[in-house]
């Protein structure tokens, strides 16, 4: 019990860097623009249509599109582009604490700082959409016609596109907008535990190179899926719910989260392997 007190200690001494890290401010603003642009497209849609949308509908078209994941995405690796986590607050911390303990606050800290960052995205999305949306879970006309029969004037005039007619036949608006945080919090955390790895064997270059590679190729793949590419390469699809419900030769959504999380322990595992040969007080002098 005392061990896991310590691990909630060090996360909430670890939040409280926030304020202070510009950083943290850069990587929600750039998660508050990747949101901004294309909401505001369907809610010129939707004006045009003279419908209104559901509340979680923006959030969840906006996730929908690989392109608009892929960039908000950046957002939340600049937001643990700090791995290992060290400072000069962190110090005490070190020495006080078994490395183990140190360890698990680290990996509890790379998830709750990725749901962190899809919750706050979330909300900015939600008050955006407050003054031309209703709550009830249902999926609005503008949203169908998107997913249905979309007018060319969606495309050519607001830009906004929403091919993903089994996600609104399979899922509610709710449901959905919960499977996109659940699981591009997974996504996240895979990313950003393999930077966490790499800063703890002091490649950290590397560890952005081979992290940015991944979601590169995550991209590509699934820009050019299903005629070109095998969907099952990427892992950028498995956050990605528009595309589960698609079936084959899409990955499903139990595949997905079997991958992500079997992701995440494989490298907290090599972290916990890791963690005691680690020099953390020589990072902690490459932090300063």
């Amino acid at each position: 019990m005392t061990r896991y007190r310590q691990v909630i200690q060090i996360y909430c001494l670890m939040l409280g860097e926030w304020l202070t890290q510009p950083r943290v401010y850069i990587s929600f603003a750039l998660g508050f623009v990747f949101m901004l642009v294309p909401s505001m497209n369907l809610y010129r849609y939707a004006n045009w249509t003279g419908a209104p949308i559901q509340l979680a509908e923006a959030f969840i078209v906006t996730l929908s599109n690989q392109h608009n994941l892929a960039f908000m995405m950046l957002g939340l690796f600049l937001l643990l582009a700090d791995a290992p986590f060290l400072s000069g607050r962190i110090t005490n911390v070190l020495v006080r604490v078994p490395r183990k303990t140190w360890l698990l606050a680290q990996l509890f800290y790379v998830f709750a700082a990725s749901l962190t960052y899809m919750l706050v995205v979330c909300m900015f999305s939600l008050l955006l959409s407050i003054g031309c949306s209703y709550v009830d879970n249902i999926w609005s006309a503008p949203v169908y016609s998107l997913a249905t029969n979309p007018p060319s004037i969606a495309i050519t005039t607001y830009s906004v596109s929403f091919k993903c007619f089994d996600l609104i036949e399979q899922f509610s608006p709710w449901q959905a907008l919960a499977f996109n945080i659940v699981t591009v919090a997974l996504y996240g955390t895979v990313i950003g535990l393999l930077l966490f790895i790499f800063a703890l064997s002091r490649y950290r270059l590397a560890g952005w190179v081979i992290a940015m590679g991944m979601h590169l190729v995550g991209f590509l793949v699934l820009k050019d899926a299903p005629y070109h590419a095998n969907a099952q390469l990427s892992l950028l699809v498995r956050a990605m719910p528009a595309y589960l419900c698609r079936g084959a030769p899409f990955p499903n959504l139990l595949n997905a989260f079997i991958v992500l999380i079997s992701l995440i322990l494989i490298f907290s595992a090599i972290a916990l392997w890791r963690v005691p040969k680690a020099d953390l007080c020589g990072m902690l002098g490459e932090e300063r």
